[in-house]
């Protein structure tokens, strides 16, 4: 049975204890003029530091050399959610003034982090595949990381977040310049095809699959983010719909087929669509 590492720290603190006894009185000179002293003190040192060496060596080469059979392989898409998160944090920090506010955005960034990595762990923990519990906290988590990112991205590409004129002051939309447009439809794409592809290799397809659906995400997303901003909808409710826009999409391409033709289901989406539409008619009247 192998020892205890406190015991070799008790053993080296009785040599260096009889190695202080034997030496008492003598400077570096007597010692060693001394032969019976330093070979004791010699003796000492070799015979319960050798012990420690050996096991340094032996759990070097436990650590060091692994097999290939316990290696564990992390699959890409476990990674895509913490990056999103990342992507979500940092364009949507930047929105919140410096002062004590940051304290409270910097605790949900953490815990939206937190929340990432500990859905990814259960999911690989789940030898059988995730469970549907599973998947609504990724699809709610992907919706809330959505709308942040959506609205930091507006919000960091000038004129791209339209705000409204002071009260009593008519002004027509003001629109957003091509290159602006361009940047606002390529980022938003660009990360609706990271939570797409995360999502899509939720339900276990193949590659193939997986890319095919992170590019309808971008496709739609980036399609949705211009024709938003040409409404010249105020604040925040062009991030809020095109968020609207993912959910609708990720529950058209996340349910079988045989689903889709299910009245109940097909109702929900049209009532959901429908909702949407209103809201943007609604202020595309109040603008006159």
């Amino acid at each position: 049975m192998p020892r205890e590492p406190k015991a070799y720290l008790h053993d080296m603190r009785q040599a260096a204890a009889l190695i202080a006894e034997f030496t008492a009185g003598l400077d570096f000179d007597a010692y060693a003029e001394d032969a019976m002293v330093s070979a004791l003190a010699r003796a000492r040192v070799e015979t319960y530091a050798l012990p420690v060496k050996r096991q340094v060596k032996k759990r070097r080469r436990g650590y060091t050399h692994v097999s290939a059979k316990n290696q564990v392989t992390l699959p890409v898409e476990a990674l895509l959610l913490p990056a999103a998160t990342g992507i979500a944090s940092v364009a949507a920090i930047h929105l919140v003034p410096v002062g004590l506010l940051l304290v409270p955005a910097l605790v949900a960034v953490g815990s939206l982090a937190a929340a990432s990595i500990a859905i990814e762990r259960r999911v690989l923990a789940r030898p059988s595949g995730p469970t549907a519990a599973d998947r609504t906290a990724l699809l709610g988590l992907v919706v809330l990381l959505a709308f942040g990112a959506f609205t930091g991205i507006a919000a960091a590409i000038p004129g791209a977040l339209v705000e409204p004129p002071p009260t009593g002051v008519e002004l027509p939309p003001s629109g957003l310049p091509l290159g602006g447009l361009a940047l606002l439809a390529a980022f938003d794409g660009l990360l609706a095809g990271i939570l797409g592809y995360r999502m899509a290799a939720l339900q276990g397809p193949t590659l193939r699959g997986a890319l095919a659906a992170a590019l309808s995400y971008a496709a739609v997303i980036a399609i949705a983010a211009a024709a938003l901003r040409a409404m010249g909808l105020p604040r925040l409710l062009g991030p809020a719909l095109l968020t609207l826009v993912l959910y609708l999409w990720s529950a058209y391409r996340g349910v079988p087929r045989g689903i889709r033709r299910d009245a109940r289901w097909i109702w929900e989406m049209i009532l959901l669509g429908a909702l949407g539409a209103l809201v943007v008619l609604w202020n595309l009247v109040a603008q006159g």
